[in-house]
């Protein structure tokens, strides 16, 4: 049977997109059409990879690529007599428009006209000339023609899982397997935005990572390449142009991907066909295409945000070391406030342990939810969520409320939950913690964790119940038959762990499980699992804790004034209450100080609204630029 033929008109064929998905197209239709291909401009003899597969796939006799005079193409068509004249960009965009007048004479042509596009800034009103039908590459495009009225497929680049042997790319290419190694593919130009991946990789240096770049400089962009490579970091490593791209793809361990123009890229889907991680931008021209692949993580404008999601990818983040927090589900607005602050400021990731519900409003590397089911205690009927007294300065828990005791003396089942996981050391955080840009220098306790974990001295030593009385902890001292203490009073707000402290915790545990105590949690543990940590430290005489590392606030202004107040004027500290005493429109905060060196403050306590804590996570970051 006689094949039909069918004629591609191509402006170029250098190594990129477009060539590359004619290439594909006709391995796909190969053997079902007589195919020819017309070259209308020959750019460089030197990036011909497409090309040259191209070539090999049909006969010879049936390639063009035509000279600097571009009229024979009439002749060359009129001699192939085609049925199908496929266009591989609109012909606006490289045809004169004789010429093109000529192939679209509807009178004189039997042929059926087919036009391709792989440019999202080809401006339509400029469109003169109107194909039978449109084969788009991606969804992007097919809205944008629709305005035209002609028929239309999306024909998008297939992603098809391959099969290969990674060490043995690996070995091939060189690759060191102590390392791991990060690929780019593309041609060196401004909108690729590869200077970008040289920034990331100079802040990498000491990472055993490697950056490998495929792709070539072609001289009409010198002007971008040149000033890069002079400045190249040596982590970083140019391979050029390749015909063994695939070995590429099969040996890496990320494709990072920062261009910041385009409109349906094949790289990327070549990528996800390795199974490799993508890691790219996500542009408005995908049309949310990559929304939802599991291997595609979208960059930020915040280079160090990218680090540390690379990091978080590649696995060289120790992962054994995270901060935690648990959070039940009207409490969730808050959390949100201390993940995005972590998010701002650490480098660190952060597991959220949620009580009986999942949250879905957050898809981020560092964030890693862990759903965990608990049934009350004594009282399965209780709500899971606890109940919050407004002030009007404010939200803060009512430790008089059931639900509330049962739900913060959860902390130590949620260390041990961590501890199953395999996070072997790190900091539980409340819920209601917005952290600094200093937050990190607290994971530097955990080398010093030992039998018992790091907890922060109290803002208050001795605590009064509501009629004004102190040693509150004194029933549950007697209970437990704990004579005196042996340090001050810490807050549990703030809780450095680690492996070696897992059987105090397995013990702190039990003790907010014993029946009799939950019986008389309102007399005995009046602030819950922070009274029976207190105990239980004195019990065993630990004399470790923290210094004041937080500071209670509650609005922003809190921190403005935090930010202005004067710390080297020593004569205004106070010895009594080991920091200085903090006023504001000159009355003093008692509930709150500032220690000797502002510096020591990792975070600030107590803001429950989502919009405050944005604002100050804003300051904050704007005062430490």
């Amino acid at each position: 049977m006689k094949l039909k033929k069918i004629v591609y008109i191509t402006p170029h064929l250098s190594t990129g997109g477009l060539p590359q998905y004619l290439l594909k197209k006709i391995e796909e239709i190969i053997g079902k059409y007589d195919i020819y291909v017309i070259e209308h401009t020959n750019f460089s003899d030197d990036f011909v990879v497409q090309k040259n597969k191209i070539k090999k796939l049909i006969n010879p006799l049936h390639f063009y690529t035509l000279p600097a005079n571009k009229e024979g193409l009439i002749s060359i068509i009129k001699c192939i007599n085609p049925d199908i004249i496929h266009f591989e960009e609109v012909p606006e965009h490289f045809l004169s428009d004789n010429i093109t007048t000529q192939i679209y004479n509807k009178k004189d042509r039997k042929y059926f006209i087919v036009e391709t596009s792989h440019n999202s800034t080809f401006d339509l009103d400029t469109k003169r000339f109107l194909p039978d039908k449109f084969m788009h590459v991606s969804k992007f495009l097919d809205e944008q023609y629709k305005k035209f009225n002609v028929p239309s497929e999306i024909i998008e680049y297939p992603i098809v899982l391959k099969q290969f042997d990674k060490i043995k790319s690996m070995k091939k290419l060189g690759f060191d397997p102590e390392y791991k190694h990060i690929l780019n593919v593309g041609l060196f130009t401004k909108g690729k935005n590869q200077g970008q991946i040289f920034e990331i990789a100079r802040q990498m240096t000491n990472e055993k990572i490697k950056f490998h770049f495929v792709g070539n400089m072609a001289g009409n962009f010198q002007d971008y390449w040149e000033p890069l490579l002079k400045n190249k970091p040596e982590n970083c490593i140019i391979h050029g142009e390749r015909t063994d791209v695939e070995d590429f793809y099969a040996a890496s361990d990320l494709f990072l991907f920062t261009s910041i123009f385009e409109l349906n890229p094949l790289v990327v889907k070549e990528a996800l066909s390795y199974n490799l991680p993508v890691l790219m931008y996500n542009l408005d021209t995908y049309y949310g295409s990559y929304d939802n692949n599991p291997n595609v993580i979208f960059l930020s404008k915040d280079i160090f945000y990218n680090i540390k999601t690379i990091k978080q990818i590649l696995g060289s983040e120790q992962q054994s070391k995270r901060y935690i927090t648990h959070t039940t589900k009207n409490y969730i607005e808050t959390t949100f406030g201390l993940i995005y602050s972590i998010l701002e400021n650490s480098k660190y990731p952060i597991t959220v342990f949620t009580v009986n519900f999942h949250i879905e409003e957050i898809d981020n590397p560092f964030v890693d939810n862990k759903r965990v089911k608990f049934e009350y205690y004594h009282n399965p009927d209780i709500a899971l969520e606890g109940k919050l007294i407004d002030a009007g300065y404010g939200k803060y828990v009512d430790r008089g409320d059931d639900s509330i005791f049962q739900i913060l003396t959860l902390k130590p089942k949620i260390l041990l939950q961590a501890f199953e996981l395999g996070i072997e050391e790190g900091i539980y955080l409340d819920s209601d913690l917005i952290c600094r840009h200093n937050i990190d220098d607290l994971m530097d306790y955990t080398n010093v964790v030992n039998k018992f974990p790091l907890l922060p001295r109290g803002v208050y030593d001795i605590l009064l119940d509501e009629n004004g009385n102190g040693d509150i902890e004194r029933p549950l001292m007697n209970y437990l038959g704990v004579k005196e203490r042996s340090m001050e009073y810490v807050q549990s707000n703030i809780i450095v762990f680690h492996r070696k402290c897992f059987d105090f915790i397995k013990d702190w545990h039990y003790t907010c499980l014993r029946t009799d105590i939950i019986k008389n949690w309102k007399q005995w543990t009046p602030y819950h699992e922070e009274t029976i940590i207190n105990v239980l430290f004195w019990k065993y005489k630990n004399t470790k804790l923290i210094p004041m590392i937080f500071m209670n606030i509650r609005n922003k202004r809190f921190v403005e004034e935090f930010y202005r107040f004067d710390d080297t004027d020593k004569s205004k500290y106070s010895e009594h209450m080991k920091g200085f005493p903090f006023y504001i429109d000159g009355v003093q905060m008692t509930f709150t100080y500032i220690p000797w060196s502002k510096k020591t403050i990792k975070a600030f306590h107590g803001i429950k609204s989502l919009p405050e804590i944005r604002e100050i996570i804003k300051y904050e970051r704007e005062m430490n630029e």
